[in-house]
């Protein structure tokens, strides 16, 4: 059982055994593998269906040697090889899960994230914004801002944000000035 889990270290992204390589970009692409579930689903895929394969051809073989029913040491050879490539099959499906529950963990976070940031828009911004469509008309509706006036006022928000954060600042530089001249 160790044996199998050890020929399955080397090739799961983040499963420990992790080899130093001479490229930059190679490094990265590791990285974001350990990180991304989503890319480490990507990579299991193909692991499962060459594990499926193999537990089929060492099945197909089980059965037809165990119809033969001529050599009985064979088939305990047999059945180890079944039991090995069941193994690892096993072992890739619980990869799969666990990067399952990972991308569910993640999907449920940004949706989260998503519902409440659509909450804060209706509060701070309760009108939608008239874009236009494929064929460049724009849809009439009730409550609208069109494009350029909402532009105009995120470049007003940005504006007053940035005034705020400077009076911000000036006060923290006239406090601490003042602390050091006492």
């Amino acid at each position: 059982m160790a044996a199998s889990g050890d020929h399955l270290r080397g090739q799961v992204p983040g499963a420990g055994n992790v080899q130093a390589t001479p490229s930059t970009a190679s490094n990265q692409s590791q990285q974001q593998a350990d990180l991304d579930p989503v890319v480490r689903f990507k990579l299991l895929i193909p692991r499962l269906k060459e594990s499926l394969v193999n537990l089929m051809r060492i099945s197909g073989q089980s059965l037809h040697k165990g119809s033969m029913a001529e050599e009985p040491q064979s088939t305990s050879d047999t059945q180890q090889k079944f039991e090995k490539a069941l193994e690892e099959f096993y072992s890739v499906c619980d990869q799969v899960e666990v990067n399952l529950y990972a991308l569910r963990n993640v999907f449920q976070r940004l949706a989260l994230e998503n519902t409440q940031q659509t909450g804060d828009l209706a509060k701070y911004m309760p009108f939608t914004v008239n874009i236009p469509n494929d064929e460049g008309k724009l849809p009439a509706q009730g409550n609208i801002l069109q494009y350029p006036q909402y532009m105009a006022l995120v470049k007003q928000q940005i504006n007053c944000a940035k005034e705020v954060h400077d009076m911000l600042v000036e006060c923290s530089r006239k406090i601490s000035d003042k602390r050091v001249g006492v």
